[in-house]
């Protein structure tokens, strides 16, 4: 009787195998500098993913309108890329007597990781109107340069008066003697 060992294909001879496959792919990745490669690959496939999300945002524009596809894109980078900040979603406010959807981004830096003695606490809000397609107010908080607020103000949204868009009263066309096609 032949013990599992002498078995050509059993348990000893498969896990041998695997043991002397392991020691020989360990080789090769020590002899191509495995190492640097893996690096640069962790390094371009992260750097390739800037590129994916734009091709992702402008595929799904053409599904959908742009702002409900980049809504649905970054929900969907949120879920599997980790960002670092918390991020509040979209808040809907009126701004200067204009709707306008909000988001706030806040970045804890812990302390003692840049050498500070306290957390610091870095907050960005951005308010974007649909209605005229453009940021209505965007306010950055960081205690290390303060606050900035960048805010639209005096919204009119009438038509503007014409007299803006005709030429002054003294105004006149003189033909200076130019060439005309015959």
């Amino acid at each position: 009787m032949r013990t599992t060992s002498e078995i050509k294909g059993g348990p000893a001879s498969r896990s041998r195998r695997a043991g002397q496959w392991l020691r020989r792919a360990f080789g090769i990745f020590l002899r191509i500098d495995g190492t640097q490669r893996a690096g640069a690959f962790a390094h371009f496939a992260f750097f390739s993913l800037f590129p994916t999300i734009i091709l992702m945002v402008t595929a799904a524009s053409l599904v959908l309108d742009r702002e409900r596809a980049t809504r649905e894109v970054i929900a969907f980078i949120e879920d599997y890329v980790p960002l670092g900040a918390d991020r509040e979603g979209y808040i809907l406010s009126t701004i200067e007597g204009v709707a306008a959807t909000g988001n706030r981004t806040t970045t804890i830096i812990p302390a003692g990781q840049i050498g500070n003695v306290q957390e610091i606490r870095v907050v960005s809000e951005q308010w974007f109107s649909d209605d005229l397609q453009v940021l209505v107010l965007t306010r950055h908080t960081d205690p290390r340069s303060g606050e900035n607020i960048y805010r639209l103000k005096n919204i009119v949204r009438a038509e503007p008066d014409p007299s803006l868009f005709a030429p002054p009263a003294d105004y006149t066309i003189q033909d200076r003697n130019v060439r005309r096609p015959q």
